[in-house]
């Protein structure tokens, strides 16, 4: 048995775009080509031997397989391998002139920030839940450096498939990256001005998170419905319990 886990990260077989430039032009992997991308993920998640294969197995339907049965629905034949949105945007300045916009429309708007995001049915939960007390759900993924030194030490989807599938996502409103923290700032100064620069008026964090509190008052507005209730985690495991290949 090993000493220590090991991460499965997923690499297609097939050229994958780049996601800084889907982010700099708007661009998404289409639904067509995006559900081979997925069903590939799937084989291997499922499919690779380990201790943990169990697990993997178990939740892998209600994540991968929940993708791949909706993007199927809303595919096409005429899918170019990349489509425009108008919902994946360039960097902060882009999403906060869509904001000030759906403001000026009267529609309330929400931020929501997630690590790697790489939407499992926990991910999904989180995101409906502002959909359904905002009208312009707003959600920001950390770039791969950010994963790249957690426990599992990357993502399990590349990027760029993680954010098409987001910007496809019928509960998100506009999606972007978090910017990198160029100058050290101190996490709670720079993840304020962060949501700052968003020009939200709410701030969504999970019930289980330590520092939930501090993250809803980033807020320019503040309610109860700012905390995301969690799923049972023994149903729901996070991304780093589900992508083990071995366990300790």
């Amino acid at each position: 048995m090993s000493d220590s886990p090991e991460y499965l990260h997923f690499t297609p077989k097939a050229e994958v775009p780049d996601y800084n430039d889907l982010v700099e032009s708007s661009r998404v992997i289409s639904p067509t080509f995006l559900v081979p991308l997925l069903k590939e993920a799937y084989e291997e998640l499922t499919q690779t031997p380990g201790e943990n294969l169990t697990l993997r197995q178990f939740c892998a339907p209600p994540w991968l397989g929940w993708w791949v049965d909706f993007l199927e629905s809303i595919a096409t034949d005429q899918d170019e391998p990349t489509i425009y949105s108008d919902k994946l945007k360039p960097n902060l300045e882009a999403i906060k002139s869509a904001v000030a916009e759906h403001h000026r429309a009267g529609k309330s708007s929400g931020l929501l920030l997630m690590g790697g995001g790489e939407g499992t049915e926990a991910h999904r939960h989180a995101q409906d839940h502002v959909a359904k007390h905002v009208d312009v759900p707003i959600l920001l993924i950390e770039h791969p450096e950010y994963v790249e030194q957690k426990a599992r030490g990357g993502r399990f989807l590349p990027l760029a498939i993680g954010l098409s599938m987001w910007a496809l996502y019928p509960h998100t409103g506009l999606v972007s990256l978090v910017p990198r923290n160029e100058y050290g700032l101190h996490l709670n100064h720079f993840y304020r001005g962060v949501h700052n620069l968003t020009g939200a008026e709410y701030h969504f964090a999970s019930a289980d998170d330590p520092n939930h509190l501090a993250k809803i008052n980033r807020g320019r507005e503040i309610a109860d419905f700012c905390t995301i209730p969690t799923l049972d985690v023994e149903l729901h495991p996070s991304t780093t319990e589900r992508t083990k290949k071995l366990i300790p």
